[in-house]
């Protein structure tokens, strides 16, 4: 089964559910962590150092375990506020700090 990708548009980029394979393979439970698939040019996500590939595994201190889970989170930034994701780079764990789009 596939899994369908999400557009995080302003804060440019996409994001899904890792399946349970992927997730087994990246030493995480499953259920852990959401994949970036892309992430667009001069957005706030390439500013903070984001990439393709990239697992986020906490939003604002909060673990995720779903693309709906992410947008949630960000949602409760709210617009212009900060927000901070734990990410799993290959075998790195890494903070990202973004700011929430404003109006």
């Amino acid at each position: 089964m596939a899994a369908r990708s999400e557009k995080e548009g302003e804060l440019g980029l996409t994001i899904r559910d890792l399946t349970p394979e992927e997730a087994r393979q990246q030493g995480l439970s499953a259920g852990e962590g959401v994949a970036i698939t892309t992430v667009d040019p001069g957005t706030e996500a390439e500013r903070a150092g984001l990439r393709q590939g990239d697992r986020i595994l906490e939003v604002n201190r909060k673990p995720v375990a779903s693309a709906a889970e992410v947008r949630e989170a960000l949602t409760e930034a709210g617009r212009g506020g900060a927000i901070l994701l734990l990410v799993r780079r290959g075998e790195r764990t890494l903070f990202a700090a973004l700011k929430a789009p404003g109006r």
